[in-house]
């Protein structure tokens, strides 16, 4: 279900999904209901475009098959640190990112496929770049990748100066 003036998604149990609901909702909570009966309550979250999940409300099968796959951080943060040290960081931020760390899984696997295509270097480059980023998600090191921004080395900042000519005044000029 969302709340339309906040645009943030909240979970029902999956055996009211297509079935007509109400909300009810204040500045703390939110509260579903069918046939008067209440369904789900959640803390209210104003994060626009956000995903509140109770793993209950998944069906059984998703459970499972969540389990069986090894989806969890530890399995994702390994393979993350065993490609490397940005690789990992990155995965880190991604997970971070979710409110619900099993909606960022989706997005690890994205990042796991492209490290088998791109190569672990490439990879590791990436993630690098995106970690300078402010967007820490599967699109993010995609582009890079695609763009080969990976490959571009780093630019060194230089300190500019204006060069020592006779027309400067200096500290000196301003003392009475």
């Amino acid at each position: 279900m969302v709340i339309g003036e906040d645009w943030h998604f909240y979970s029902v149990p999956f055996r009211y999904i297509g079935k007509e609901v109400r909300i009810a909702y204040c500045e703390d909570t939110v509260e579903i209901y069918h046939d008067n009966q209440r369904i789900a309550l959640h803390s209210r979250n104003y994060r626009s475009h956000g995903y509140t999940t109770l793993k209950e409300h998944m069906p059984q099968a998703h459970q499972v098959v969540s389990r069986q796959q090894g989806w969890d951080p530890e399995y994702y943060l390994r393979k993350a640190s065993e490609n490397g040290p940005c690789t990992y960081e990155f995965f880190k931020k991604v997970m971070d990112s979710k409110r619900i760390i099993d909606q960022s899984y989706s997005s690890c696997l994205g990042l796991l496929r492209l490290i088998k295509s791109y190569g672990a270097v490439r990879m590791e480059n990436a993630c690098k770049r995106a970690l300078t980023g402010y967007k820490f998600s599967y699109i993010a090191v995609k582009n890079i990748l695609d763009h080969n921004m990976d490959l571009i080395q780093d630019l060194d900042s230089k300190e500019y100066r204006i060069p020592e000519h006779p027309n400067l005044r200096g500290p000196a000029t301003y003392k009475e």
